[in-house]
């Protein structure tokens, strides 16, 4: 969950069992191919069910360079039809 920038929120282990409950934040966008994932890595044992909760403001700078939410923005404006850069901001 770390690599596709989720959070886990809770944790729950039953007892006289191997099942493990998760809950956590995950953004939707990096929800693609997650159940997979993780099914490759637990022999086809994940079962996962998600439901949208909130949005939440991305931390950053989308104007500089070295900051990684640039990439998410460049991703979005692809989508949407538009110029991979942000505009300039004017003065």
């Amino acid at each position: 969950l770390k690599r596709r920038r989720g959070r886990v929120l809770e944790e729950v282990r039953y007892d006289a069992t191997s099942l493990l409950k998760l809950k956590a934040y995950l953004p939707a966008a990096e929800s693609f191919g997650l159940v997979s994932e993780l099914r490759s890595g637990m022999s086809a044992q994940v079962f996962a069910q998600s439901a949208f909760d909130h949005w939440e403001v991305l931390e950053g700078n989308p104007y500089d360079p070295d900051d990684s939410i640039l990439e998410t923005v460049r991703a979005i404006r692809a989508r949407k039809g538009l110029l991979s850069d942000p505009p300039p901001l004017e003065k």
